[in-house]
Parts: C-alpha cells; structure tokens; sequence
C-alpha cells in the first residue's frame, strides 16, 4: 500500500492564488482577506445600503437607515459633492445579556457622492420615512433630452 495516496496536501492560499488556473483560490483569497478587514472595521463604521438612479427629470438617491432617527442625518453639499452622515446607534447595554454573535451594524456613516454637472445641486428635496432618506437632484433643464425638429 502507497502512504502518499492517503496523505493530503495543503497549500496556503497565497500558493493556490498564484495558480492563474484556479480561480477559486483567487476567490477564496480575497473573500479572506477582506472578511477579515470587514470584521475589524464592523464596530467603528456603519455602511448602509443605497441605490443611485438617473430618472428623465432627477437623480433619485434612495440610502437605507434601519433604525436610525431624522435628527441623526446630516445632508449637505459643497463643491458638486453630496455629503450624508450620521451614527445608527447601537441598543444600550443589558444586565444579564450577552449578545453571542450579530451581522446587524452600527456606528457612524459618512457616504459621498460627486454629483453630475446636470445636476442642479440648489434644488435638492430630501425626505425621510420609516428608515428611507430618499433625495430628489433635478437635471437643469439645459440638459435634459430635448427632440429637435428637422427642417
């Protein structure tokens, strides 16, 4: 009976990645490598979730906030620069509670957009509801699509 038939390799997966023919070992690597970054920043920064959409007449700006109160968001724009920032706040510390494991974040939030130059930055609406900020940016109406007859 052959020994080296029963044994198994293992390869770091620093080796496995240079394989340029495995690119599950690519994955593996990455998927590591920032897993580990993601938990070492998950106490100190929330990354809420949001959606950027070009409509006909406005940019839409749609952020999830889960539990985060109005007067703990800040919007601003400076430079072409859309700012939104805050803190959602984590639940106060029990007597006799141990929270055992969570994927739920908190922490403060700071997300920047540049904004387009069809942007008319001075018209902006925003609104806030059961843990929606939802922002309205209109496109001047020198950019929007015109239709031009041909004579």
């Amino acid at each position: 009976m052959n020994k080296l038939n029963n044994m198994k390799i293992i390869q770091s997966p620093f080796h496995m990645a240079m394989d340029i023919f495995n690119p599950k070992a690519v994955d593996q690597l990455l998927n590591e490598a920032f897993d580990s970054f993601d938990r070492s920043h998950s106490k100190k920064a929330y990354n809420p979730l949001y959606e950027w959409v070009k409509a006909e007449k406005e940019y839409q700006l749609t952020i999830e906030l889960p539990g985060v109160l109005k007067e703990e968001v800040s919007l601003s724009v400076e430079h072409n620069n859309l700012s939104i920032s805050g803190e959602r706040r984590g639940r106060k510390e029990e007597k006799n509670r141990e929270v055992l494991s969570t994927s739920i974040g908190y922490g403060k939030f700071d997300l920047k957009f540049t904004l387009p130059l069809e942007a008319d930055a001075d018209q902006i609406k925003a609104t806030f509801a059961e843990g929606l900020l939802e922002a309205k940016i209109p496109i001047t109406p020198k950019a929007q699509k015109q239709i031009v007859a041909i004579s």
